[in-house]
């Protein structure tokens, strides 16, 4: 099922509201007052299931930094697929003049499947995070359509993962759609976190179980379905 790509003006995505405001999102520290091995997500006064084990120092985010926020569109899978990317990294094979980050945090996306409604939380992370690792936020496949004019990057038969399944667009397509963007896009040895949101958890943990060698630091289930 397609979705309508909303579209993206200049510098949206740059002055949202604070995270706290527009996700109900608070960085916060362990209850026995320790600093904390990471931190956690908390929405609606709860914590998520798991923390974000990336011991960041403690930080005010200023929402209205202009920071690097890359779109791509791609085959992958045999669906055509958008990635939204925070940071100046946009291939982590070859990371140029910024170097290899130490990991990558991907954020699974619950229906309709559309990565633009995550832009505030996903600027979030990438602040918070001092900006030392990139956030990206992958479709649901065949759920965002390029503009006309807009360059889709092919997928080639030697590409790992290529190909389709029985029904990409259904749920069993989607959980290979995104191991095959991992295996086509992300470095072997990168380390990961993965974030799943709503139906994003449930691909995570099918994905887990179907390649529980994926070098996975942190999992993290927000609002599971």
């Amino acid at each position: 099922m397609a979705g309508e790509r909303p579209r993206l003006r200049k510098g949206e995505g740059t002055r949202e509201r604070a995270p706290q405001e527009a996700w109900g999102i608070a960085l916060m520290r362990s209850q026995s007052g320790e600093p904390p091995n990471g931190w956690c997500l908390r929405r609606g006064g709860r914590e998520s299931q798991l923390a974000v084990e990336l011991a960041v120092p403690q930080t005010d985010v200023a929402m209205d930094e202009d920071v690097p926020l890359q779109e791509e569109f791609l085959a992958c899978h045999g669906a055509e697929t958008q990635v939204l990317k925070y940071g100046p990294w946009s291939d982590l094979s070859s990371p140029g003049s910024h170097g290899s980050p130490k990991l990558l945090v991907l954020v699974v996306v619950g229906n309709p499947g559309i990565p633009a409604f995550y832009l505030s939380f996903a600027k979030a992370l990438y602040l918070t995070l001092e900006k030392r690792h990139p956030v990206w936020v992958i479709s649901h496949a065949g759920h965002v359509m390029a503009p006309s004019g807009v360059k889709v990057t092919k997928e080639s038969p030697e590409d790992p993962g290529s190909g389709t399944t029985d029904d990409v667009f259904g749920l069993e397509g989607q959980v290979e759609h995104k191991l095959a963007f991992l295996r086509r896009y992300v470095p072997g040895p990168q380390k990961l976190v993965l974030i799943g949101h709503s139906i994003g958890a449930y691909i995570l943990l099918e994905m887990m179980k179907r390649a529980p060698q994926l070098p996975v630091r942190t999992l993290l289930y927000w609002r599971p379905s």
